[in-house]
């Protein structure tokens, strides 16, 4: 276990404060089923339902989308298991770990950036559950599509479902982590057990070959632009890289109670791949499905509801509504109330983060930014991934290249008394401007296509396929790539001051921070 076998005295964990502190072996009891378990577990819930209809629902064909699918975990498990390492090597989390590569105040800057991103996540959950409980009311009292609307798809009674849901998650964030724990218990199986009957249902309504040739026939409405497969299949797989981008940044936050890093490296590989290929897909069978048997696109999967019996519907828009919820307080509200807390720890509790990020999700508007599959995938996972892929470039190659594998623990706590006056993560004033201009860098390529999709609210334009649009459609691996280039030259042209170097605290005080 490296340094973390040492076990010297280490500051009382207030000095650093609780959830900031490298994790004492202890604590370190995640074995490789535990992260195989964690995957699976995860891996199998709505938004990757959602994910592989939307595919299917932008344009790709089923087998587009399929080969998109695997393609994207594949190629995103990688870099997500190279930046869980450090977490597993030294003990500590995202926020902490941003410290060694953007600076002890910029890392503030990154864990607010993906707190965003993760509301995001947030407003999609949401609102994915808010319409589940208007489908299946819908389904009992018809009238109420007959609502005057407030907005683009949003009505009265689809509002009071939102704020039902935000006040759902609310009393869920102050009962506390254990409450949470407790619901996520009951979450999980009913979860998959719903998910699992959309299979069923989907299998019982149509043959394989009807749903292959639903699957096929979403290709007509993009026939008279078709950008060419090679396109479709791109975009795919940087949809499917965002999805679980957010957590590639902040794996760190899970990788620092695995047992070796052994453990961690095996339940990546097993544990990752096969749910996160496996839910998109059957999110294409059952969209294929129900094209088959409506004659429509359902890309959200809950539209099905108001076409099933009340009880049906009823049922199933609970279950769905318990599923959102678990998967959202567990993948993105936590995570979010954790990044808002790190701002002031403390004054800020985790229930207030917590609180704070769910309005802010509410704030999204997102009746209007989910209002169809092209939006969701486009404008929404296609986008983000630009600043996703560019942080988490910056900080594979900053900690493989620029500091060999090697971080200084005992410098990335200022509270602690054994960091001095100039540690080697202060850099300018806090700031690593080396580290935010790789980020900034290796975005701009990727600006133009961004700004031509957002200006364009017909999801059916012909877009001119260009190296702009190119690089838009993989923006994920256009800025991963871009940005970890461009860190290790231009640390390599301006490296660290000498009086900031590694060796401003010696060895010992890191063992006595990780042990």
């Amino acid at each position: 276990m490296g340094l973390l076998e040492k076990n010297p005295t280490m500051p009382p964990p207030k000095a650093l404060g609780d959830s900031m502190a490298p994790s004492q072996p202890e604590d370190r009891v995640w074995t490789t089923w535990s992260f195989v378990s964690m995957w699976l577990s995860i891996s199998i819930q709505p938004a990757g339902f959602v994910l592989g209809a939307s595919l299917l629902d932008t344009g790709l064909s089923w087998a587009e989308a399929s080969i998109a699918i695997v393609l994207g975990n594949l190629v995103l498990l990688g870099p997500m298991t190279l930046n869980a390492i450090p977490g597993a090597k030294y003990g500590i989390n995202f926020p902490v770990l941003c410290r060694s590569a953007f600076g002890l105040r910029g890392a503030q800057v990154t864990a607010i950036s993906r707190c965003l991103i993760a509301m995001g996540w947030a407003s999609f959950c949401l609102w994915l559950g808010a319409k589940g409980i208007y489908y299946g009311l819908l389904s009992i009292w018809p009238s109420l599509k007959e609502s005057p609307e407030l907005d683009d798809g949003l009505n009265l009674p689809l509002l009071l479902c939102f704020i039902f849901n935000i006040l759902l998650h609310i009393a869920l964030i102050i009962g506390g982590i254990k409450n949470i724990e407790k619901s996520l218990r009951i979450a999980g199986p009913v979860q998959s057990v719903g998910l699992l009957c959309l299979v069923v249902w989907g299998l019982s309504v149509a043959t394989p070959v009807e749903i292959s040739h639903a699957a096929d026939s979403f290709i007509n409405k993009t026939a008279a632009h078709d950008e060419g497969r090679f396109l479709r299949v791109v975009t795919g797989t940087t949809a499917v890289c965002a999805g679980w981008s957010t957590l590639a940044l902040n794996i760190a936050d899970l990788s620092r109670y695995s047992k070796s890093t052994k453990s961690l490296l095996y339940g990546q590989i097993i544990g990752f791949p096969p749910g996160n290929i496996l839910c998109p897909v059957m999110g294409i069978l059952v969209a294929a499905a129900a094209k088959h048997i409506y004659g429509k696109s359902m890309w959200d999967l809950v539209s099905l509801f108001k076409h099933w019996s009340a009880p049906v519907a009823v049922i199933s828009s609970l279950v769905f509504l318990l599923s959102t919820l678990s998967v959202n307080i567990t993948a993105n509200l936590i995570s979010g109330a954790n990044d808002i807390g790190n701002l002031w720890p403390t004054r800020i509790s985790f229930r207030i983060g917590g609180i704070v990020s769910i309005l802010i999700a509410a704030c999204m508007l997102p009746w209007r930014v989910f209002s169809s599959s092209h939006n969701f995938i486009m404008k929404f996972l296609v986008a983000y991934s630009i600043v996703t892929g560019a942080l988490l470039g910056v900080l594979l190659a900053h900690y493989y290249v620029v500091d060999k594998r090697t971080i200084n623990v005992a410098a990335l706590y200022p509270l602690s008394s054994l960091r001095g006056s100039h540690g080697p993560y202060e850099y300018f004033y806090g700031y690593n401007l080396r580290a935010f201009a790789s980020v900034i860098l290796s975005t701009i390529p990727c600006l133009p296509g961004l700004i031509s999709y957002l200006r364009n609210e017909d999801s059916n334009a012909d877009f001119e396929d260009n190296v702009w649009t190119l690089m838009y459609r993989g923006s994920w691996i256009v800025t991963l790539v871009l940005s970890f280039t461009i860190h290790v030259i231009i640390s390599c042209i301006s490296p660290r001051s000498r009086h900031s170097t590694m060796d401003s605290i010696n060895d010992s005080e890191t063992e006595s921070l990780v042990s």
